[in-house]
């Protein structure tokens, strides 16, 4: 298993997501772990407290991601997925 994969990243919060996209654009074979049944950590979205009604469930601003070279990078991706 140690040729199967260039980088094995742990955890799926904002930072593992941007690591695993930056390297994989780059032509890296990326694992991805995570131990819960969604990813994201705390950037994360549902419906919690009314039927119909989506809302932020943790953090949901990232002035360094939003202005930094990942977000430049991603940010096309990143919309054409559903970011707002």
């Amino acid at each position: 298993m140690h040729n199967e994969f260039d980088a094995v990243i742990v955890g799926s919060g904002i930072n593992g997501l941007v690591a695993a996209s930056m390297l994989s654009r780059s032509g890296w074979k990326v694992a991805l772990l995570e131990s819960n049944p969604e990813i994201g950590g705390f950037v994360g979205s549902g419906e919690r407290t009314v039927t119909g009604y989506v809302h932020d469930t943790f953090s949901s601003w990232y002035p360094l991601f939003v202005s930094g070279p990942a977000h430049t990078a991603l940010g096309d991706d990143l919309a054409r997925h559903g970011l707002r």
